[in-house]
């Protein structure tokens, strides 16, 4: 087969095979990894309380209620998580510019503008390996806060980001209930802010640096997957409070964010950290107990179907591009027309007119 075709088998079997692998953050392993720290974290809650652990039976029911699993609302989701995760696959990933671009961009700038510099040392050290991995974490997620700001506050990249805050409730699958055009801003901006540190790391303390760096990285993300990623988007509230709320993004900070009460509206906008939030006033701490309504409301139509969830957002989009064009071209008439008339009083006597 060639490329292509090959390519396109692949991204029509990527809904199915993603599930069993271990390097997709969607994987069995992962997902498996979720239930059970939800499940460490109800037995230990009990313990402190001297209560008996619950029932198996119990914990499956709490784990897997049909309301929130097989809801409207969630069975959209997996309708958008098989077409989104084709499409990814297929063509998006094609269209991401990386980390590494960056990095070598980076590493190459500063070693024209200033210099190779030589590596602190040789072999690994251990504070150079924890400040350039944690930086490179730091990074990653600072470009995350950066690409959800703007989905929040202009007006055109909301009009897609909404497709997401439309659930009404929420599984894993919900993180996949995005646009297309999600899959690409997200990754170019986090991509720019993790590359840009990796060619710092690599310019001050070497290439090997640089991919200890990535290790660290990925072990800390790999911890992440196996706790808390997907309870995010879940239906359990497990919430981090008082200084670790203020550090670190719980699952039910994210709660937070996609609930419909106005008050929480661009609010809660991290990945990993809250110190964003917390920095630039956009922080709601949970308390583990708030009472939400996840979604858009009732005057938000347009996105409970799979043809909206793609097209909706590309209409009010358009119309908004259009709405600016013309608010511009009114502005500029004016200025062009008195311009013009300038030009002709001031050329006007020079050719007898």
């Amino acid at each position: 087969m060639t490329d292509p075709v090959a390519r396109l088998m692949d991204a029509l079997a990527y809904p199915l095979t993603r599930l069993v692998s271990v390097d997709n953050s969607l994987g069995v392993p992962w997902l498996l990894g979720g239930a059970g720290f939800i499940l460490a974290s109800i037995l230990l809650v009990r313990r402190r309380s001297r209560r008996a652990p619950p029932p198996i039976r119990v914990l499956i029911r709490f784990l897997f209620p049909k309301r929130v699993w097989w809801a409207p609302s969630s069975r959209l989701d997996y309708k958008l998580f098989v077409i989104n995760s084709v499409l990814v696959f297929g063509v998006i990933d094609l269209l991401i510019v990386g980390p590494e671009v960056w990095r070598h961009g980076v590493q190459g700038l500063l070693t024209a503008a200033l210099g190779g510099h030589r590596a602190v040392a040789a072999g690994p050290q251990p504070w150079v390996i924890a400040l350039c991995g944690l930086g490179s974490l730091a990074a990653l997620d600072a470009g995350y806060w950066l690409a959800h700001l703007a989905m929040h506050r202009i007006p055109v990249l909301w009009a897609f980001h909404k497709v997401h805050h439309s659930a009404e409730v929420m599984t894993p699958a919900t993180e996949w209930r995005q646009h297309p055009v999600e899959f690409l801003v997200f990754p170019m901006v986090y991509g720019a802010t993790s590359g840009t540190v990796y060619g710092l790391a690599g310019w001050a303390f070497g290439d090997a640096a640089q991919g200890q760096a990535l290790s660290v990285q990925t072990l800390l993300m790999a911890l992440h997957l196996a706790t808390f990623h997907h309870v995010r988007h879940s239906h359990v509230p497990i919430a981090f409070t008082g200084l670790w709320g203020k550090i670190l993004h719980s699952p039910a900070h994210h709660h937070l964010h996609h609930s419909s009460d106005p008050a929480h509206h661009d609010r809660n906008l991290g990945y990993l950290l809250s110190v964003w939030d917390w920095m630039a006033g956009t922080l709601v701490l949970p308390t583990g107990r708030d009472r939400l309504t996840l979604g858009l409301g009732p005057d938000e139509p347009g996105h409970a179907t799979v043809v909206g969830a793609y097209l909706a957002p590309v209409a009010e989009a358009t119309g908004q591009m259009a709405a600016a064009a013309r608010r511009l071209w009114a502005q500029a008439t004016p200025w062009a027309l008195k311009k013009a008339r300038s030009r002709a009083q001031a050329t006007g006597p020079a050719s007898g007119l």
